[in-house]
């Protein structure tokens, strides 16, 4: 489990998806050109892009194994 997630921690997807799903937020706070409601939807998008692509890979490694 610790493999799991030290392996999660260190993958370039999750640090992009993370920062995906930050830079919404941050260009609403810091600009205010990004309406909130439009930061959050951006954000959720790319965390649900993630969960998916993620869940994906998982059961095409399950299926190869």
């Amino acid at each position: 489990m610790l493999d799991d997630i030290k392996a999660r921690l260190i993958s370039r997807k999750f640090w992009m998806a993370l920062l995906g799903a930050i830079t919404p937020l941050a260009l609403e706070a810091m600009t205010g050109v990004v309406t909130p409601t439009e930061a959050l939807i951006a954000s959720t998008t790319v965390i649900v892009s993630y969960i998916l692509g993620q869940a994906y890979q998982d059961g095409q490694a399950a299926l190869g194994s």
